[in-house]
């Protein structure tokens, strides 16, 4: 081992046993840097350099917390800048300027849904082919789909009126779908804040084949 290496590899094993009280990811690296011969060791640290890899921190859900006061002294201790301001470019001066304040700036991953992959968008050339049965659109007219994971995301984030839309408005509830229409042709906006009254027609048809088994359900809340 060279001394240059000797050097790196303990920087390396002091910042993670700093990070880690549970020495799991300490015990990571030094497994790994062990089977790394010297030119390995060179070659992996060339990537990190060039940013074609990472030093990975290992942080199971549910077996590893993480206290966030500890992070951020950690980072004041290795000169690590959290906060930064923002250069920004003004449309209306034709300039560049640096926000007053600082803001959090952090590298996280990043996952699309499949439905917003490019060669799965489709535009449909209208809304009027209907199932009888659910109230929804239907091919060709259908353009898009959104999943139980989506809904659930979407009211994570507290984006209620928007589920309110896509499950009712353009979900199946036909009256309540023409009345957006009507509102949107003829005024250029619409709003779901209306009540029709109305369900969608999956819930209608879901209680109909209830009692064509003589069985009482409530699946429309009528």
């Amino acid at each position: 081992m060279t001394p240059k290496r000797k050097k790196v590899q303990e920087r390396i094993l002091s910042v993670v046993k700093d990070l880690d009280s549970t020495g799991t990811n300490t015990e990571y690296y030094t497994q790994l840097f062990a089977k790394l011969s010297d030119k390995d060791f060179d070659d992996y640290m060339k990537r990190i350099r060039d940013g074609d890899d990472v030093l990975v921190y290992y942080a199971p859900n549910m077996m590893h917390h993480n206290d966030i006061n500890k992070l951020i002294s950690l980072c004041h201790k290795y000169d690590v800048l959290l906060f930064e301001r923002l250069r920004l470019y003004s449309v209306a001066t034709g300039t560049y300027y640096y926000t007053p304040r600082k803001f959090l700036i952090l590298q996280l991953p990043v996952r699309r849904f499949s439905q917003f992959v490019d060669h799965k968008l489709s535009v449909a050339e209208g809304d009027k082919r209907i199932d009888m049965l659910s109230g929804q659109v239907v091919k060709p007219d259908e353009a898009s789909k959104i999943s139980q994971i989506e809904v659930q995301t979407l009211f994570a984030r507290g984006l209620k009126s928007t589920i309110r839309e896509v499950t009712k408005f353009r979900g199946g509830d036909v009256v309540a779908f023409g009345e957006f229409k009507r509102e949107l042709e003829e005024h250029g906006s619409a709003t779901i804040a209306q009540d029709t009254g109305s369900v969608v027609r999956s819930a209608v048809t879901l209680d109909v084949l209830y009692s064509g088994m003589h069985i009482e359900a409530n699946a429309s809340g009528v």
